[in-house]
């Protein structure tokens, strides 16, 4: 036991000597390693600037706006991002996987073709959403503020510039430069919206009609700087010469299942907290999304792994490489257990102590983090089975059990949430999540002979 458990360590040490080689270019061949340890610690550290910006922009818009001010802007913004995800319609997550097949396979004609096809639907679908929601409130306008309903009209500008930032990500992802691709949207446009709101405050008073400008504003220039890289990185042989071939009904199919795993998606995120909120009130609600949140961190490594692996499999996919698609994927399951393990013994060894930043009151919701950790391992566990079934097309599976996640989701909270409260919602969180991902597994397992786990 003792000989083995050395070996474990030695292969360990061996493991992060080899990481940091790579990282710091003292290392540079095997071109698929090297492209996932640096493309997944370059979305770490852009996440983790991203969670600043964001943070201090709000603490910043709550003091120079107020409390009445502040909730028209979130408001408004809420909605931009919700009408975002419904006009994008997975266009993106198609392109990632599309654009990085064509290209593996050198296609360039269906690449030009996916490219002109999915910008066409996303002008169509995003202005189309904007003005029909523009039009509904100017219906609704009775019902609201005067103030409210003009700074949604201005709001609404944003929902095509948020459309096509996810777009060229998407497509960005998908020709291999998946830290580029999120520059603009988790640096550029939250820090020039920073800088906007620092410098509008110092001259004149803050409102929050003039917050969403500034922030149309910044979504304009981000979506200058996200062309100007597009046009960077896209293949030199991508000319106006070559003839574009188009699938657009099988590309819509895809696009419309992969717009579903998004909705079900957000959905899983927030049903637990709407169902606490209505059946044990605001405080209960609010104790329980900290503690989700909290409990959301421990696996932030491997959606920053997640962000350069998908193209990659879908890249080996497409040119038939079996055995280099299954060891890819488990090596980053492997990876994405490593960097998660130390954030979920903190968030379930102190559970208490994580809560305490947020507030006295939230310190309550210990047991629940600790519930709600354990089920965020699960999904570490599992891996990235998720986005190997999405890149390999098989997104209807996807699709399908996050639907039922959902079901399951929302039947266990009316049952538990009577019995046992905010703990019944959070063991209901993690019973869904588990089964979800024990779906994914066995239908992996059954399509290709391995399940994409740290276990293999």
């Amino acid at each position: 036991m003792l000989k083995n458990a050395n070996r474990g360590i030695k292969v360990g040490m061996n493991a992060v000597r080899e990481f940091f080689a790579i990282l710091f270019g003292k290392r540079t061949h095997g071109k698929l390693k090297v492209y996932m340890i640096r493309e997944s610690t370059g979305s770490l550290v852009l996440k983790f600037f991203n969670v600043v910006l964001v943070l201090g922009t709000s603490l910043l818009l709550a003091r120079v706006l107020g409390a009445k001010e502040y909730g028209v802007y979130a408001y408004a913004v809420s909605w931009t991002q919700v009408l975002s995800i419904l006009a994008v319609m997975g266009l993106n997550t198609l392109l990632v996987r599309e654009a990085a097949r064509y290209k593996a396979i050198d296609d360039l004609q269906r690449l030009k073709g996916i490219i002109r096809w999915s910008s066409y639907m996303a002008f169509v679908t995003s202005i189309g959403t904007a003005s029909i929601f523009a039009s509904v409130v100017r219906l609704c306008g009775g019902n609201l503020f005067p103030e409210m309903q003009t700074v949604l009209w201005i709001a609404m500008l944003l929902v095509p510039l948020l459309v096509y930032l996810l777009l060229l990500q998407g497509l960005l992802r998908g020709l291999g430069y998946a830290v580029e691709a999120q520059i603009p949207q988790t640096f550029v446009f939250p820090a020039l919206f920073l800088v906007s709101i620092l410098i509008a405050s110092q001259t004149i008073a803050m409102k929050s009609i003039l917050a969403v400008g500034l922030r149309v504003a910044a979504g304009a220039m981000a979506l200058v700087f996200t062309i100007f890289l597009v046009r960077k990185r896209l293949p030199p042989g991508l000319n106006k010469e070559i003839v574009q071939i188009s699938h657009p009904r099988e590309w819509l199919k895809s696009a419309m299942f992969f717009l579903l795993v998004g909705i079900a998606g957000m959905l899983n995120k927030r049903v637990s907290t709407v169902l606490v909120g209505s059946m044990l009130g605001p405080n209960a609600a609010g104790i329980f999304d900290i503690a989700l949140r909290g409990a959301s961190l421990i696996s932030l490594g491997l959606l920053a792994i997640n962000m350069p692996l998908g193209p990659a499999i879908a890249g080996l996919y497409a040119k038939g490489a079996a055995k280099q698609l299954r060891s890819l994927v488990v090596k980053s399951a492997r990876l994405g257990l490593f960097i998660s393990l130390p954030v979920a013994v903190v968030m379930m060894a102190l559970p208490r102590s994580v809560l305490l930043v947020f507030g006295h009151e939230f310190v309550m919701g210990a047991s629940i983090l600790v519930i709600l950790s354990i089920g965020q391992l699960v999904s570490v566990v599992a891996g990235p089975v998720g986005i190997f079934l999405n890149m390999t097309g098989h997104e209807h599976i996807t699709a399908l059990g996050n639907v039922l996640s959902i079901l399951v989701n929302v039947v266990l909270n009316v049952v538990f949430i009577p019995i046992w409260g905010l703990t019944g919602s959070a063991v209901a969180n993690v019973v869904s999540m588990t089964l979800r991902y024990a779906f994914f597994l066995i239908w992996a397992y059954y399509k290709f002979g391995f399940v994409p786990t740290a276990f293999g």
